[in-house]
């Protein structure tokens, strides 16, 4: 009787207690797989982390009972295709996979089936909380010129945080950029990518130019094209004039994609009116994978400068104090992408010629006049800080590449290259904000003059707002030492970040959309590495993540 009793009670207890036996039962399948670094045909991105895992919680499920899926695994499920909705591939967190065990085991559970849905829900967490708050693409490997820090990841803290709430969607949300324009430029690459799901827009194939005045039926196409991209009222789509409101659309399609805009549709506006849809959405997808590379916080004052738009602002509490058109590196002396600190300024600050500029951009100028140094206040010395020396004793023509043991220093005065005042953010690329002794330059639409540094349109608005609580120089005092033309370095009563950022795409504050050439060629790399991770469209999901995120 005894010993029936104690073959009883065990029974008993898992008739009355099956989640207790479908976890007892589910444990050794855990404890297998959680080692392993596939399950079925699907490769684990972070098995370490789900050995780790499991082990700690003594090999017990996390998303379900053994019997039923808990509601984090069934948020888990339906957030995993929203994923498309911020320009990433829903098959890269076993979307498949995950949909074809979690029906499974709604009909017809097993351990085997929870372990392994268990260990792809916990992947699949773990990647899409990485990829939301890094990007999925690692920097380094697809853009040798961008340096800026990205948020430190841990995806098995952000597991069990996520868990542990039990708000799988709202944690996976907060890990996205909070900034307005990733949102707005989300956005618009989720409406672009409908646009190409359905064909797109039409192309142009008249020869330029077609002018203000022309009529005929390239003036009905270029409407039409003006339409679908959201430039012309659909209400004048009709017509074969080419008149005031289409000159309109015209200047307003050149002004956002960084054109010169004269209202004349020659052939760089024509190359960009045929730019597709589907193309114009892989680039606003390049530069959604930029804004989850960059640190969820820019500071609460800082300072941008957006390469592509050769645009600078100062952003302060949210608000925009300044902004100001700015000259970046040329195709040969590309500015990077970084992030830096400004602590100082120097007023009329002396030109310390880098070795390369001297020998590639004065050295030729110095050969056809050795006037030219005087002329332009250029003194040499035999090393930097060492000693000055006479040009004329220098044989010039024997000097080049390789062959060039002189240092240049221009003194300040109004030619100096670097003009009146310099922003200094120490860095190792020696890249610096400064004045311009060629402000007309400011007028050209694309803006690659510079050696690498950043010249800036109104240099002295920017110092005078830095200083405004220096103890070193009053803002009242600015101009008076600049034009004593004295050297005097200025220490800034606070740093403040600086971000030099490289953006080909964005939406303005009024829902704007924005282009710029690529001109540094950025993009393909990124464009192709996201391909790879990305290699459908999902216009079917694209729908449904965009009813989610309205919710």
């Amino acid at each position: 009787m005894i010993r029936c009793l104690l073959l009883f009670f065990p029974l008993l207890s898992l008739l009355l207690c099956p989640a207790l036996a479908a976890d007892n039962a589910v444990a050794p399948q855990l404890r297998r797989l959680s080692v392993a670094r596939s399950v079925g045909t699907e490769t684990l991105r972070y098995p370490s982390n789900l050995a780790r895992f499991y082990q700690e919680r003594q090999f017990q499920l996390a998303w379900s009972d053994g019997r039923q899926l808990f509601a984090t695994a069934e948020e888990l499920l339906a957030v995993i295709p929203a994923a498309a909705g911020e320009g990433l591939d829903p098959r890269n967190y076993h979307l498949a996979a995950l949909n074809d065990r979690s029906r499974l085991f709604r009909t017809a559970p097993t351990p085997q089936l929870a372990a392994e849905l268990d260990l792809l829900l916990s992947d699949a967490f773990m990647t899409l909380a990485s990829h939301y708050l890094n990007g999925c693409i690692v920097p380094a490997q697809v853009d040798a010129a961008w340096h800026i820090p990205r948020e430190e990841a841990d995806p098995l803290r952000m597991l069990k945080q996520a868990l542990d709430s039990g708000r799988i969607r709202d944690s996976l949300q907060a890990l996205l950029p909070p900034d307005p324009a990733y949102a707005a430029l989300r956005s618009a690459w989720q409406d672009l990518q409908l646009v190409a799901a359905v064909g797109g827009w039409p192309q142009l194939t008249f020869k330029p130019p077609l002018r203000p005045g022309a009529s005929g039926a390239e003036v009905m196409a270029l409407r039409q094209r003006l339409v679908a991209s959201g430039d012309l009222p659909v209400a004048e789509g009709e017509g074969e004039s080419f008149d005031a409101s289409l000159e309109a659309a015209v200047w307003r399609f050149q002004n956002r994609h960084g054109l010169v805009a004269d209202r004349i549709v020659g052939p760089q506006t024509l190359a960009a009116l045929n730019v597709s849809a589907a193309d114009r959405a892989r680039q606003l997808a390049v530069n959604l994978e930029r804004w989850r590379w960059l640190p969820r916080s820019f500071g609460e004052r800082h300072l941008r400068v957006n390469l592509p738009a050769f645009h600078l602002e100062l952003i302060e509490k949210g608000e925009w104090i300044l902004d100001m058109r700015v000259i970046v590196g040329r195709q040969v002396r590309q500015t990077p992408a970084f992030v830096g600190r400004m602590t100082y300024l120097v007023l009329n600050p002396y030109w310390e010629v880098p070795p390369n500029l001297a020998v590639l951009d004065l050295l030729p100028k110095i050969q056809a006049d050795i006037g030219y140094l005087a002329k332009n206040g250029i003194a040499v010395f035999n090393r930097p800080g060492g000693t000055q020396l006479n040009p004329a004793t220098i044989d010039w023509q024997q000097l080049g590449t390789g062959n060039f043991p002189y240092h240049l220093r221009q003194d300040p005065g109004p030619k100096n290259a670097l003009g009146r005042v310099k922003f200094m953010f120490p860095n190792r690329y020696r890249v610096y904000l400064h004045d311009t002794s060629t402000p007309k330059l400011f007028e050209r639409e694309q803006r690659t003059f510079s050696s690498g540094c950043i010249r800036i349109e109104k240099p002295y608005e920017l110092a005078t707002y830095l200083l405004k609580n220096s103890l070193a120089v009053s803002p009242a005092a600015l101009e008076e030492v600049l034009q004593d033309a004295v050297n005097k370095t200025v220490p800034l009563p606070a740093s403040l970040p600086v971000y030099l950022l490289y953006f080909t795409a964005w939406v303005e504050a009024d829902g704007t959309l924005n282009y710029r050439p690529d001109f540094y060629q950025r993009n393909q790399r990124l464009d192709l590495a996201l391909q790879h991770f990305r290699a459908a469209e999902f216009p079917e999901l694209l729908s449904q993540s965009h009813k989610t995120l309205l919710e």
